[in-house]
């Protein structure tokens, strides 16, 4: 019975331990720099757990925050192959170079613009946002 739980571990290990094809190599690297242009300070950002899972890049990353110290980890998930992806906790849409939209600028432009910006689009472009994340982000379970 010991042998067969020290397999099943020995398995399981060499399942984890799976290196990336060049081809999921050159994704991660993409999702990676895109993860990095959407931040402050690029070269502090520090990723783990990063994978392919399938077509798409999940991972998570820890960026400084303007007063120079780590937020905690947080998840993302990029599709290299539309250029696009996003930063969970902050539900931002990226790309390879950097933020493409998010509900903070959403929310922002509203306020600029002020009854210039029509707030039934704008909500409905903060749902699309969600909901293309969420779908995004099923895609890494």
């Amino acid at each position: 019975m010991y042998a067969v739980g020290r397999n099943v571990i020995v398995v399981g290990l060499a399942l984890l331990a799976t290196p990336l094809n060049g081809q999921s190599k050159t994704s991660v690297k993409v999702a990676t720099d895109a993860v990095r242009n959407a931040t402050a300070d690029p070269i502090a950002v520090q990723f783990r757990n990063v994978r392919a899972q399938g077509a798409v890049i999940c991972g998570e990353y820890n960026a400084k925050n303007s007063y120079g110290a780590y937020v905690g980890f947080d998840n993302f998930v990029f599709e290299p192959a539309r250029n696009e992806g996003f930063l969970m906790k902050s539900m931002a849409r990226i790309s390879r170079s950097g933020v493409i939209e998010s509900p903070e600028g959403i929310i922002k432009a509203l306020r600029g613009a002020g009854a210039g910006l029509d707030a039934k689009a704008s909500r409905q472009q903060m749902d699309k946002v969600t909901s293309d994340a969420a779908a995004m982000l099923l895609r890494c379970a």
